[in-house]
């Protein structure tokens, strides 16, 4: 018997998809050149911008965001949830705690560290006027906790699972391209013509770069921050400058080694470093005032889910604080949901639809009310229990400082701080190398003899610049605020398309136009009946 045919790997079969890749870099170099030559006009326009979409369609992202997160919880009820991706002879390729690592540190981890300490204090001493609570009251810390829980579990989970489990079942079982655009497919099928993806996945790929952007403007002021903290160093535009330099560096050298073993590797022990800070400040922190706050927290939180993410304030007073501290956050996360997506698909074969869920959503949001209700906890003991002045300490130095000075209340400090810091390192590290990974191979396309599932590593340099870039200017342009803006003007495209995609995969199941069989029916829910009926009266347990 003669030997299979084997296909020798071609590093050089591949072509650029400028149809796609031209129109987002363009834009960004108009923006790159306009902030540098005019940057207050830059930051005026930016503010504007921002403000039109979240005044004017505030109500209908609140709404969009509640359907994601309704759609993936479906998935544990209903039949289509046991579909397996990529078949039902397919098998994972990582263990469930490598999927959960990944999951958990590619989207979040820098959030995880930025955030924590800084929202409970700005959001218990400053609580938004339409909720008529009064700064530094119990109520008002309860509302910052909840809050807490609302912006980092369940909602920013659902926005990139959604996007996440379309684009995956797409991709795996009704074999379309790697690529955004996919997820139209269940809706629109063979209409999808070569013009709509292209276009879908360009404005796809002009959300992603600002939104990716923006995350590593959050990473280049933690870090900053930090050091400027630890060990005296002038924070400012020179320091991002060198921090971006050298995580370039870092991340190309690990994606050397390719994204399925470099990255799942980084993103196991990040979260082991997680797991490691979050067993720490349990033991030695405030155990009793933290639990019962979590504890307290979480029923309010899920009994008030609804009007926490549909708060508004649209009266004529109103202090903005929903759209800045609120409606912000859901474009934050959906600007992230294509690229996010992409990348959960890529180490999603052999999970069922249901795991998909249950490990993308479900667990890293359980992670997250821990995490942040053990250390927004530890910061709300230091301000009202101990009397210490975080919010002091927050309006001088600004949200990105607050996690590592906020550390200084458990014990070791000289050690838990520079490894605090270590930690918003990697985790910067395992989202810049996922992010650009994941865009690098949308700009391309492949042809049969290049089979690595890694774009060429000159491709992955020259994303990671031009976001590192695209970072740097924003944050000059406006620190965090700046970082903030380009996501929300890059989501709110994104919320749309995530919307019709999701609908548009109702839609494909409830038509019974999926390949799989007995699970795509409209009456499911009434034949499943009538099986469970014919069971039960066979064994006489119910005549």
């Amino acid at each position: 018997m003669s030997e299979p045919a084997t296909v020798c790997h071609n590093p050089k079969d591949y072509r650029i998809r400028w149809s796609v890749s031209s129109i987002p870099i363009l834009l960004f170099a108009v923006i790159f050149v306009s902030g540098i030559l005019f940057p207050e006009a830059f930051k005026k326009m930016l503010d504007a911008g921002v403000m039109l979409v979240m005044r004017d369609f505030g109500w209908l992202i609140s709404l969009s965001t509640l359907f994601m997160v309704f759609f993936c919880l479906a998935f544990f009820f209903i039949p289509i949830g046991r579909i397996k991706l990529g078949g039902p002879e397919s098998k994972p390729e990582l263990t469930t705690f490598e999927y959960f690592a990944l999951s958990l540190c590619a989207g979040m981890a820098t959030g995880f560290i930025l955030w924590p300490a800084a929202e409970m204090i700005e959001y218990s001493t400053n609580p938004a006027k339409g909720t008529g609570l009064v700064s530094g009251s119990y109520n008002a810390v309860m509302w910052a906790m909840q809050n807490e829980f609302l912006h980092w579990a369940f909602t920013p989970y659902a926005l990139y699972t959604a996007f996440g489990l379309v684009v995956s079942y797409s991709f795996y079982n009704l074999h379309q391209p790697y690529a955004p655009s996919s997820v139209l497919y269940p809706l629109l099928g063979k209409k999808l013509g070569n013009k709509t993806a292209t276009f879908i996945d360009s404005v796809t790929l002009f959300a992603i770069v600002g939104g990716v952007s923006g995350s590593m403007g959050y990473g280049l002021l933690q870090l900053g921050s930090g050091l400027e903290y630890l060990f005296g160093w002038k924070t400012g535009f020179t320091s991002w400058l060198l921090i971006s330099v050298v995580i370039t560096i870092i991340y190309t050298a690990t994606s050397v080694s390719g994204l399925k073993k470099g990255i799942a590797w980084l993103s196991k022990q990040n979260a082991w470093l997680f797991i490691f800070f979050l067993v720490f400040a349990i033991l030695t922190g405030p155990k009793s005032f933290i639990f019962n706050l979590i504890t307290e927290a979480f029923g309010r939180f899920m009994a008030d889910y609804i009007p926490l993410l549909t708060f508004q304030n649209p009266m004529a007073d109103s202090d903005l604080w929903p759209q800045w501290w609120g409606t912000i956050w859901w474009l934050d996360w959906v600007a992230f949901a294509p690229m996010t997506g992409l990348f959960m698909a890529t180490f999603s074969k052999g999970r069922t639809l249901r795991e998909f869920v249950g490990v993308n959503m479900v667990l890293p949001s359980f992670f997250a009310v821990i995490w942040f209700g053990v250390f927004g906890g530890l910061a709300a003991h230091a301000q009202y229990i101990m009397g210490e002045d975080l919010a002091g300490t927050l309006a001088k130095h600004g949200h990105q400082y607050m996690q590592l000075f906020s550390m200084q209340y458990l014990p070791l400090e000289v050690i838990m701080k520079p490894l605090m810091l270590l930690t918003q390192m990697i985790s910067f590290i395992t989202m810049a190398n996922a992010m650009t990974s994941t865009v690098s191979m949308m700009t391309i396309t492949t042809g049969q003899n290049y089979t690595s599932s890694e774009a060429p590593i000159k491709i992955k340099i020259f994303w990671g610049i031009a976001m590192a870039s695209i970072a740097l200017l924003f944050l000059s342009a406006g620190g965090l605020d700046g970082a903030k803006s380009v996501k929300a003007i890059t989501g709110f495209p994104i919320i749309i398309v995530e919307t019709v995609a999701v609908v548009g995969f109702i839609l494909f199941f409830m038509k019974g136009l999926a390949p799989e069989k007995n699970l795509h029916a409209p009456n499911y829910l009434y034949t499943n009946f009538n099986n469970l009926r014919g069971d039960m009266t066979a064994d006489g347990s119910a005549q």
